[in-house]
């Protein structure tokens, strides 16, 4: 049939595209978004111990095989409240801060502040003196 025309045969590759040198995609090298997620979930498990590089390796084949149940129980007493650590790690610590007493603010008498004409004369802070400090009027001047 003279009509016929045979594309594979004589066309040009590079105008084609069936073997053209083009360099390759960067997503074709990157690992995908859910690539991703899954190695992340599985180093964060490795983390964690609930799995280990055994499982990963594909040594075993599930992480019950692992665990061997029964093995590790023992019957030894042990103590529940753990008192001692507790007292050892107060003292670690050191001792509690106290706070001192709150002093009570000055009162009106402390503030004043008089004039001269009503200030203690010298024999006056004599007889203020001379008095027991119980039975002064105000305990300073």
């Amino acid at each position: 049939n003279p009509d016929y025309i045979d594309y594979f045969s004589g066309v040009d590759p590079e105008k084609s595209g069936l073997n053209s040198d083009r360099y390759e995609k960067k997503s074709r090298f990157q690992p995908s978004k859910w690539e991703k997620l899954q190695v992340r979930r599985l180093l964060h498990r490795l983390k964690c111990g609930s799995i280990n590089m055994d499982y990963l390796e594909g040594k075993v084949r599930d992480m019950n095989d692992l665990v061997k149940r029964g093995e590790d129980q023992d019957d030894t007493p042990f103590a529940l409240w753990k008192g001692d650590e507790e007292d050892e790690l107060a003292l670690r610590k050191g001792p509690q801060h106290m706070p001192a007493p709150k002093v009570p603010p000055p009162g009106h008498a402390f503030s004043y502040n008089p004039p001269e004409e009503y200030l203690p004369n010298e024999s006056e802070l004599k007889e203020w003196e001379d008095l027991d400090p119980e039975d002064r009027p105000y305990g300073h001047f």
